[in-house]
């Protein structure tokens, strides 16, 4: 019976890179999950909106696709899944001034020590405020992310919720070594822009070539 959803928002960036997002859901009383409920879980989640801060890291170069649920056993077998494509990929807003790696670092910590107790989701970041001085998140885009971030996480509970009666889903730390998670106590975010290195795994790369020793 399942015991965790392990949710993946699908995104894409120009030049055929992808992006992902996923969070870690416990659910109570170790659900029976059909297929019907997962394809109506992802369907829910398909339909949550993002708050503002959210779209700017996207920005207009990037899609929010849609997403897929893997609903999992206590010992991490997966039981049941449910994907959902968005009709129209949701486009962020404002015009990119960062490239493909940029990302904020959506840091969630439970209320114990210890970096297993911690986890991280990586967002796009191709619009998100910069103090130019400084070259960090400005602290109004901080906090807006902060705050939309934890709205996200959940309204997609919530949908998961909706679609898997009885199952009623916090957001957790999953951790493998552990084999079991952790409530979420608050979402941080730092000024600091991240780098999600993956997002270069499929990007073919031009190149401008000079004679040495120039002419």
């Amino acid at each position: 019976m399942a015991r965790y959803a392990r949710v993946s928002l699908v995104g894409s960036l120009p030049g055929g890179e992808v992006w992902s997002v996923n969070p870690v859901y416990e659910l109570l009383g170790d659900v029976v999950v059909s297929p019907a409920q997962a394809a109506a879980a992802a369907a829910g989640v398909n339909g949550i909106t993002l708050g503002a801060s959210l779209l700017n890291g996207i920005s207009t170069a990037g899609r929010l696709t849609g997403n897929r649920i893997e609903f999992r056993s206590a010992s991490w077998e997966l039981e049941q899944v449910g994907e959902a494509t968005r009709s129209t990929p949701l486009s962020g807003v404002g015009t990119p001034t960062k490239t493909h790696q940029s990302a904020v670092c959506l840091s969630l910590r439970s209320n114990f020590p210890g970096a297993s107790n911690r986890g991280r989701l990586y967002w796009p970041a191709l619009n998100t405020g910069m103090d130019t001085t400084t070259l960090k998140i400005t602290t109004a885009q901080r906090d807006a992310l902060s705050t939309d971030a934890a709205l996200m996480l959940r309204a997609i509970g919530q949908a998961i919720g909706t679609a898997v009666s009885g199952s009623d889903p916090f957001l957790a730390v999953y951790s493998p070594t552990r084999g079991s998670a952790r409530s979420v106590a608050s979402v941080w975010v730092g000024d600091t822009f991240d780098i999600q290195r993956r997002r270069r795994d499929g990007l073919v790369e031009s190149y401008a070539i000079a004679t040495y020793p120039p002419a």
